[in-house]
């Protein structure tokens, strides 16, 4: 157990874990522990950004690593481990949680001695989110808001991709996006659409990279209009362009509603194994089975 609580104003959320590949054994759990969830409409909540490490199987006592402040959170905690041993942890911010007007942007914080200490935390770009509504008109449920963050493993350039509105066309549709760090996170580069669903929703990304530096993200997207369909993006240029091949048939979502929106799933798995990527995602292919989880390498 890492952590427990049975105060109903408090909530463990959004956990994840990532394994240092320079130091066996050596382990990063993070989620954000959400206070003030009786009283969701006052200024009282926080969502800090708590660390469990564990060491040879041994597991610290978890702390909190990065406080956003009183009527804040932190949503999507992940963390990357670079070639020299930096940590990265990317999540999404969120601000004046408890008003109608919330503010949101993606940020990192980092450590350069082996999660011991972070720094200040670090604002990559603002998001935006209009929501992704299929075809019908049925709106679906996504990972917006989670990040996914990866190194390359020779240069150590970051990647962390996310779901966000994008003007298209003269409308608001969500796409997904992708910042690059060439200093272990300090400074971020503008994001850069890594879909090629052109006027059409795109959605749950993740990314990782390969040993020669491709940079790879897959994603859902509507550009046909029978269903969806899953992709994975490449980039062979540090994320600046970007091409996508099919990771499936395009399928249709009736087996994948819950009540009133579709569901697919908001976590999903992407690695890279020497030049190959290795992707985990959900189908819908029958109401007597409403998803299946699928690798397509």
């Amino acid at each position: 157990m890492l952590i427990a609580d049975d105060d109903p104003d408090v909530f463990n959320d959004k956990d994840a874990l990532s394994a240092d590949p320079r130091t066996p054994g050596r382990l990063y759990a993070v989620w954000d522990r959400l206070t003030g969830l009786t009283q969701p409409d006052q200024p009282i909540g926080t969502g800090p950004t708590w660390l469990a490490r564990a060491t040879g199987g041994v597991w610290e006592p978890a702390r909190p690593i990065y406080d956003p402040g009183i009527d804040a959170q932190t949503l999507g905690n992940v963390v990357a481990v670079l070639p020299d041993g930096t940590l990265v942890d990317g999540f999404l911010r969120i601000q004046q949680a408890s008003t109608k007007t919330p503010m949101f942007d993606m940020a990192v914080i980092r450590s350069a001695d082996g999660g011991d200490t972070w720094s200040a935390a670090v604002s990559i770009a603002p998001v935006g989110a209009v929501g992704v509504v299929a075809r019908d008109g049925i709106p679906m449920r996504t990972g917006a808001g989670l990040p996914q963050i990866a190194a390359d493993p020779t240069t150590g350039t970051l990647y962390i991709a996310w779901e966000s509105a994008i003007a298209e066309g003269g409308v608001q549709i969500e796409g997904i996006v992708v910042a690059r760090s060439r200093d272990a996170g300090v400074t971020w580069d503008p994001p850069v659409r890594a879909d090629g669903a052109g006027g059409a929703f795109a959605f749950t990304p993740q990314i990782a990279v390969a040993s020669d530096g491709t940079v790879g993200t897959t994603y859902y997207d509507f550009r046909d209009p029978a269903g969806a369909t899953a992709w994975l993006a490449t980039s062979q240029d540090a994320g600046a362009t970007w091409s996508d091949e099919r990771l499936s048939d395009v399928f249709a979502l009736d087996p994948a509603r819950v009540n009133n929106y579709y569901f697919l799933g908001d976590y999903e798995g992407l690695v890279a194994r020497a030049a190959r990527f290795v992707p985990l995602f959900a189908l819908a292919f029958t109401t007597a089975d409403p998803t299946d989880i699928v690798v397509r390498p």
